[in-house]
């Protein structure tokens, strides 16, 4: 027979719920890719709708690769702002997807500023919105390892999916 653990238990009249630091965590990962999805399919709807203005001030000569970047950032953000609303179980699985993309984009950025696709102002915008991407990702790599802990579930690895 096995025994299964209550999330409440009551001890002297005092009651513990074992649940609360994988909700908390759970919680805390929710609002991160949420606030990530916002920000995404702002800049993403931005760049869609004013892509010639962005491409301007980036200093980039195509505003269509301009408007297909914010397409992209709007998928993005909608599959995001959908894992937010996920069971501990998809978070803790796909969650690290969020921070691969995340430095994906990160990556991208600096790839592009070293091979002098901006202007000046450009590249000032670049490398904040990147700063912001990164911190996004490494945010979320911490909430997903803390709610991993939390609940017992580990995080699914590329490894793990193939054996």
């Amino acid at each position: 027979m096995s025994t299964m653990r209550s999330p409440l238990t009551t001890s002297s009249a005092v009651v513990v719920d074992h649940d609360a630091p994988a909700r908390c965590a759970a919680q805390h990962l929710r609002n991160t890719l949420r606030l990530n999805a916002t920000t995404s399919v702002l800049g993403g709807l931005t760049a869609v709708v004013a892509g010639g203005p962005i491409s301007r001030m980036l200093g980039v000569a195509s505003s269509e690769w301009v408007r297909v970047v914010g397409a992209a950032l709007v998928v993005f953000a909608i599959d995001v702002m959908l894992l937010s609303t996920s069971n501990i179980r998809r978070l803790t699985r796909f969650g690290i997807a969020v921070s691969v993309g995340d430095a994906i984009w990160v990556g991208g950025s600096i790839a592009t500023i070293a091979a002098a696709w901006y202007s000046k102002l450009g590249v000032v915008v670049i490398v904040a919105v990147a700063v912001m991407v990164a911190a996004f990702g490494v945010r979320q790599l911490v909430l997903v390892r803390r709610l991993s802990v939390a609940s017992g579930l580990a995080p699914i690895s590329p490894r793990s999916e193939l054996s």
